[in-house]
């Protein structure tokens, strides 16, 4: 989706399940219902591309610098 991007992508496996977890960085004039949507659209696209997936999106303003403050694992 234009104007769209993530980052913070982590991921780990424990036996045959799958875990993974990402930041979506959206347009700041977008909708909760925009971003939930876009959301829910690349966990089902991530599920069947990958079976036995767990997927944990954060949404954040692409605009906003403390948005990207958190590209490292450790925040502190």
């Amino acid at each position: 989706t234009k104007g769209v991007r993530y980052h913070s992508l982590r991921s780990r496996q424990a036996a045959a399940r799958k875990f993974m977890a990402v930041h979506l960085l959206v347009p700041g004039d977008w909708t909760v219902r925009q971003g939930h949507q876009l959301a829910e659209e690349i966990e089902i696209n991530i599920i069947k591309a990958i079976p036995y997936s767990n997927i944990v999106t954060h949404i954040e303003p692409i605009e906003d610098p403390i948005s990207q403050q958190d590209i490292n694992l450790d925040r502190g």
